[in-house]
């Protein structure tokens, strides 16, 4: 099946952390409930303060992710950097 492949949260993680928009990268998850489809959500704390209901560039990325990572669904939450997320660490 397409999703026992190994599909490692930290590589998302690092490719997010790549784009300039993007300060921190916490709650990632993928899953998939027939094995064949994948699923991401992530929140995604921009380092830039701008309207958060604004178009973001990190969203056109976020479909190149998609592409790349033959993803079948993403669910991005945008947040402030000054919202303080709790940024978890990929070991």
């Amino acid at each position: 099946s397409r999703f026992s492949r190994s599909l490692q949260e930290c590589h998302f993680v690092a490719y997010l952390l790549v784009l300039p928009t993007v300060e921190a990268v916490h709650h990632l998850h993928l899953w998939s409930f027939d094995g064949l489809k994948v699923i991401m959500s992530v929140h995604i704390q921009r380092s830039i303060q701008k309207n958060l209901f604004a178009p973001q560039p990190v969203k056109v990325d976020m479909g190149k992710l998609l592409h790349s990572f033959e993803l079948d669904h993403v669910t991005i939450e945008m947040e402030a950097k000054e919202e303080g997320a709790i940024v978890e660490k990929c070991t």
